[in-house]
């Protein structure tokens, strides 16, 4: 019969307390699947590009469009008649007030002639009237002449100042009516068409003359509904034409857009006073900046 084996107290405690001290390597920390998955780049913040950006608002407008004449007028005669001269060429350059061409004004004259003639015979039966009044009342304040005689005369003075006044009247008319046969310049310009020699027949009213004032000329172009808020009057504007560059200023920005278009009308105004510039000419120009557009 084997006997049982038994340890000390103080042994079977430090055996129980050294198997207790055994610990399990630590576990590994588990990252949740979302964030296992992420690329290494995911760290960076995303770059968003605008694609509605608005436009810039410095630097220059471009604008585009064509010189036209400051002013220009289509002469004609307000009498009818025979072109009796011619007085400019094609081309020429005319002051206001300079003779164009003359119609043949042979009646005219003669009608003028008449009329002086009326007002002459006119202002002497007011004469006699006026002194027949006269008398009249010198008579009557001697009781020598009767009230209705005064009356009368009196009556036949007026008629008779009535008479010269409608004489004057038909005098001024005949003196329209001669000068109505001289074409005259309205301002200084270039005469860009003539008739064609002198004798023919010219209808009241229709046009024989074309003429243009070319200094200065006017840049008629248009500007962009987002820029129109940019061009202001008395803004400088640069152009070049060929190897020379040119400058004006913004005379009117019309604050209406056109139907078709829907860019705002622009007037610009450039001296001229070589005619380097052409009318009618199509350019490209830029409303502010230093240079030329090129």
């Amino acid at each position: 019969m084997m006997k049982r084996l038994t340890l000390p107290p103080l042994l079977s405690a430090a055996l129980s307390l050294a198997s207790g001290c055994k610990s399990e390597p630590p576990a590994s920390p588990t990252l949740p699947a979302s964030t296992a998955a992420l690329p290494a780049s995911a760290s960076a913040a995303p770059t968003t590009v605008p694609t509605n950006a608005p436009p810039p608002t410095d630097g220059p407008v471009l604008i585009a469009g064509d010189l036209r004449p400051s002013a220009a007028v289509e002469l004609g005669f307000k009498a009818g008649g025979q072109l009796a001269q011619r007085k400019v060429e094609r081309g020429a350059r005319v002051k206001a007030g300079e003779v164009l061409a003359v119609l043949s004004d042979d009646e005219a004259r003669a009608q003028l002639a008449q009329a002086e003639a009326a007002v002459a015979a006119a202002k002497a039966q007011a004469a006699i009237a006026e002194d027949a009044a006269g008398r009249v009342e010198t008579l009557r304040g001697a009781d020598a002449a009767p009230g209705n005689l005064a009356v009368s005369t009196k009556l036949q003075l007026e008629a008779a100042r009535a008479m010269v006044k409608q004489a004057e009247g038909a005098l001024a008319l005949a003196r329209a009516n001669v000068n109505n046969h001289v074409l005259r310049a309205p301002f200084d310009a270039v005469v860009v068409r003539v008739p064609e020699g002198t004798g023919g027949m010219v209808a009241p009213g229709i046009p024989v003359f074309r003429l243009e004032r070319l200094d200065p000329l006017v840049l008629q172009a248009t500007v962009g509904e987002t820029e129109v808020g940019r061009v202001r009057i008395g803004d400088v504007v640069h152009f070049r034409v060929g190897e020379r560059d040119f400058s004006g200023a913004v005379r009117a920005v019309i604050g209406s857009l056109e139907a078709v278009t829907r860019r705002a009308p622009v007037e610009v105004e450039v001296a001229n006073p070589d005619g380097a510039l052409l009318a009618g000419a199509y350019v490209r120009a830029q409303v502010g900046g230093a240079a030329a557009v090129r």
